[in-house]
């Protein structure tokens, strides 16, 4: 077996009510010893056993291990045994990119198969590193939407007025697509991929689509239902980096010639690049945590995110380490 954490998941008996009880454990393995994992539910940590599978050699294959394994936990070994990796160590997290935590609740459920998505109701975030930086973030998001709303104020945000165009909207268009050029450079320098001349362009952006995801979420103001939900890259496609983010092209095109795009400084780009730019706070930090549920969480709505496998999710340290931030490798190594 290759060194790594993965995810020991046991298809267990139907539990009274008649339905299906499974159980799932984390475990490292080394190339002398394999750990077994509890996860906290209220703490960002593991506890770790190491004596409770000391008998099992982990240089062996992974029938192997799952049969010992099995008798270890059930003196059982007829059950439908998995062994998943995951896709980061446990306690390593990718920089600025989101995934779910894993929980100790996980270990025993009734409400879904561990080897299947898992409901968004068991979602929890990691803990942000730079909260200084999330929450200036944050506060800039605060503003642009703001600054939205006193637009909605004269102009009802309706499908029939997306197309009104003006220097207020187009105020708030360079203000998100400004945050989101920001943002989306720093996750590239801290995953490792540093431009020398520090000018990145949307083909520099297009190599996160992939680990963030992003194409997979819709978002949504909470009390405005007249308008459509949006997905601000969901059509983002190469090599039409650009063109393919409307709101961006919107932005550039303004931006470059004013007096024959102003049209493009319209409603829709402006809702679209705000969203863009909640969006992808969500895809670096996640919405789950209260600084976002007090200052945006009553006003955007996600209405759709990706499905989430538990060999996904981030695990948290064992108890006395310290959370290891890597460079996420589909972007590193370009």
């Amino acid at each position: 077996m290759d060194n790594g954490t993965y995810i020991l998941t046991f298809d267990k008996l139907q539990s009274v009510w008649g339905q299906k009880w499974y159980e799932s454990i984390p475990i490292n393995i080394t190339s002398s010893e394999i750990e077994v994992l509890f996860p906290s539910d209220g703490n960002y940590y593991c506890y770790c056993d190491k004596e409770i599978a000391k008998e099992i050699h982990p240089s062996k294959n992974a029938d192997y291990l799952k049969q010992k394994l099995s008798s270890l936990f059930f003196n059982d070994t007829a059950r439908e045994i998995t062994l998943t990796k995951f896709e980061t160590e446990c306690g390593r997290r990718f920089n600025h990119i989101y995934r779910p935590v894993y929980l100790s609740s996980f270990r025993d459920t009734y409400n879904f198969n561990p080897l299947n998505y898992v409901p968004k109701e068991y979602y929890k975030d990691p803990p942000i590193k730079d909260l200084r930086v999330y929450n200036n973030y944050v506060r800039q998001l605060e503003i642009i939407v703001e600054e939205l709303f006193d637009v909605f104020k004269v102009v009802e945000p309706d499908a029939s007025n997306l197309q009104t165009h003006g220097n207020a909207i187009r105020n708030i268009i360079f203000l998100a697509c400004t945050e989101v050029d920001a943002l989306f450079k720093q996750i590239l320098i801290n995953n490792g991929l540093e431009k020398s001349n520090d000018r990145y362009k949307t083909n520099d952006y297009f190599e996160l689509k992939k680990p963030l995801r992003i194409d997979e979420y819709s978002v949504s103001f909470s009390n405005f239902d007249t308008i459509k939900d949006f997905s601000p890259f969901q059509k983002w496609e190469s090599p039409n980096t650009t063109q393919t983010l409307t709101w961006y092209d919107a932005y550039n095109k303004v931006k470059h010639d004013r007096i024959n795009n102003f049209e493009f400084a319209n409603l829709e780009n402006a809702i679209e690049s705000t969203l863009a730019f909640a969006l992808l706070l969500i895809v670096s930090y996640g919405y789950h945590n209260d600084i976002w549920n007090e200052k945006i969480g009553r006003i955007i709505e996600v209405k759709k995110e990706p499905l989430w496998l538990l060999k996904d999710f981030y695990l948290p340290p064992i108890l006395g380490s310290e959370i290891v931030y890597d460079k996420h490798p589909d972007i590193c190594k370009k």
